[in-house]
């Protein structure tokens, strides 16, 4: 599958993200994360295989966007894994503050565990996304085109942005668990909206 289209980004993505949930399932036999990451796997894959496919004008599609794919896949599956952990932890939250046991998920890991997974993953999945950010725009401007005005890149900023918070409040300002991940929460809805909803002004219709 060639990776020059961003409906075929999220099959990949869909694809990846089904296969690292199972990995972890297998290794730590945790049911939460499992249970939110395959219904997300399955909507990334439905809508890469069913939506329109998005073209690219033919100076766009050099060497250099397999760099600028790769390291947003990257940074993409990262933050996918960081939303399962995240509400992993708010459903152990939940259920130790209602001091009521979630029967579908007979397994919920240590609140520390989920808060440390959470920041780990964030921490390796925004440089990505940012690197991958930034090598886009650049490219863009060199070939003369216009990012700033691309609806995509304004969304994928927004994301950034919502994420930085996310590790200022984490490792500078110290915020309560609880409202950290509501961040991260927030800051992956930013994600697939870009994804989902947002097309390349770039594209040729």
């Amino acid at each position: 599958m060639k990776l020059d289209l961003p409906e075929a980004v999220t099959v990949a993505l869909g694809v990846l993200g089904a296969a690292v949930a199972f990995l972890q399932f297998q290794r730590s036999k945790m049911e939460a994360p499992l249970g939110f990451l395959l219904p997300l796997a399955a909507t990334l894959l439905a809508f890469g295989s069913f939506e329109r496919p998005t073209l690219l004008p033919s100076e766009l599609r050099r060497d250099i966007l397999l760099i600028h794919v790769a390291l947003l896949m990257g940074g993409s599956l990262m933050l996918m894994l960081a939303f399962g952990s995240t509400v992993t932890h708010l459903l152990t939250l939940w259920s130790l503050k209602h001091k009521r046991p979630l029967t579908l998920l007979e397994k919920l890991p240590p609140l520390e565990a989920t808060e440390q997974l959470t920041s780990q993953l964030v921490l390796l999945g925004f440089p990505l996304l940012v690197l991958g950010m930034v090598i886009g725009i650049v490219w863009a401007r060199a070939e003369g085109k216009s990012a700033w005005t691309d609806p995509k890149v304004l969304f994928s900023v927004l994301t950034g942005g919502v994420f930085n918070t996310y590790l200022h409040a984490r490792f500078v300002r110290r915020w309560e668990a609880a409202t950290l991940h509501w961040l991260v929460v927030v800051g992956f809805i930013c994600l697939l909206v870009t994804f989902l909803a947002v097309r390349h002004t770039l594209a040729m219709e």
